[in-house]
């Protein structure tokens, strides 16, 4: 599967992890595999390369949210570029060279 064709719209951030050394940063999430699925399932972006990474975000309200879901949407980068994650109340911009999305089956 495309990242592109990876919805996450409603899905859940659980955890961020940052290896400065490694240059990876890995975001474990819950989220629905399609439209109408009544089950969220894990999953983990997994972004190599790091050049660059920002977050903004209010802590309280993704808490809030996290019933429903504290991600509106993303925008994976092909390849090498940013990508945008964005939140309830925020944003994760994360700049690589390489981007995977592993999922439990």
């Amino acid at each position: 599967m495309e990242l592109d064709e990876i919805e996450l719209h409603d899905g859940l951030i659980k955890n961020m992890i940052f290896d400065y050394i490694a240059r990876l940063i890995v975001i474990e999430v819950e989220y629905y595999k399609k439209h109408g699925d009544k089950k969220r399932y894990k999953g983990k972006i997994l972004f190599e390369g790091v050049n660059f990474a920002t977050q903004i975000c209010d802590f309280a309200v993704m808490e809030k949210n996290a019933f429903a879901g504290n991600i509106n949407h993303w925008t994976p980068a092909v390849d090498e570029g940013k990508t945008y994650i964005y939140l309830v109340d925020g944003c994760i911009s994360i700049e690589s060279t390489k981007v995977l999305f592993e999922s439990d089956k």
